[in-house]
C-alpha cells in the first residue's frame, strides 16, 4: 500500500450527492418530514447517488486504486469504495458523504466487504515493502503492531492473486519480458512503470535493480557506501 492523500471535497459535492442523499436517509430512518414521493417506501439505499461522483474520484485519485496501488485502467471496473461500510447500520449515515469515499478497483471494493481495513488516507509509506519474488505486500519494521489485526483483513485485499499478477506483469514489462509463455514481450519505460504499479517501481529503486539507463548516478555512489 501507498499513502493516499485526502482530495478535498468537489464544490458540487453538496448539490449533487450531500442533499439528495440526506433525503433518502431521511425517508429510510421515516422522518415525518422527510420529502415526499411516488411509490412505495423506501426500504434500501439509492446507490445511483453516489455513483455520479466516481468521474469524480478517477480524476482527483489519478485512477490508482486505493488498496492495491495498481493503475486502474478505463476498460476495468471500478468503484465508489465506502470506507466505513455503508451496509452497517452504524455507518448508514456516512454513505453519501464525500470523506468516506475510496476510489478502488470493483474486485477490491467486493474482496473488502464490510471488513474493518487499514485506511490508505492514515498509511505511511515505509510501513510497506514488496517482495519481488511473489509481489505480494509485506510490512516492515516501521508498521505499527497495534494495527496488526487490521493488516491481516487488508492483506486478503492487497495480495491476492489477481492484484500480484498485475504487479508481476508490469515487472517482466519493464525488463522487456513476456509475462506468461506464448505471449509477446511488452516494454514499458520506468515512467509508466511507476504510474500502473508504484510499489514495482520503488522495490527496483530501493534494492538497485533499474535498468541501467534509469540508474541515477547519486544511487550508485549510495549503494556502494
Amino acid at each position: 500500500m501507498i499513502r493516499v492523500n485526502p482530495a478535498p471535497e468537489p464544490a458540487d459535492f453538496a448539490e449533487r450527492v450531500g442533499e439528495p442523499g440526506e433525503r433518502v436517509l431521511r425517508e429510510l430512518r421515516g422522518d415525518p418530514a422527510a420529502p415526499r414521493r411516488r411509490g412505495p417506501r423506501r426500504r434500501q439505499l439509492d446507490p445511483s447517488i453516489w455513483a455520479r461522483i466516481l468521474p469524480d474520484l478517477r480524476r482527483v485519485y489519478h485512477r490508482r486504486c486505493a488498496y492495491t496501488a495498481l493503475l486502474v485502467f478505463p476498460e476495468v471496473r471500478d468503484s465508489v469504495d465506502h470506507f466505513k461500510p455503508k451496509e452497517d447500520e452504524r455507518f448508514r449515515d456516512l454513505a453519501y458523504t464525500w470523506g468516506n469515499y475510496r476510489y478502488a478497483l470493483l474486485d477490491a471494493n467486493r474482496l473488502k466487504g464490510t471488513h474493518e481495513v487499514l485506511d490508505p488516507f492514515e498509511v505511511q509509506d515505509d510501513w510497506f515493502s514488496l517482495n519481488l519474488d511473489s509481489f505480494k505486500i509485506e510490512t516492515t519494521e516501521s508498521f505499527p503492531s497495534h494495527l496488526r489485526p487490521l493488516w491481516k483483513a487488508t492483506e486478503r485485499i492487497v495480495n491476492d492473486p489477481m492484484f500480484c499478477d498485475g504487479r508481476r506483469w508490469r515487472h517482466e514489462a519493464y525488463f522487456g519480458r513476456a509475462a506468461e509463455p506464448g505471449l509477446p514481450a511488452v516494454v514499458i519505460d520506468l515512467t509508466t512503470l511507476e504510474l500502473q504499479a508504484p510499489m514495482v517501481a520503488r522495490a527496483l529503486r530501493s534494492r538497485g535493480l533499474l535498468r541501467d539507463e534509469d540508474r541515477s548516478p547519486e544511487l550508485d555512489v549510495l549503494q556502494s557506501q
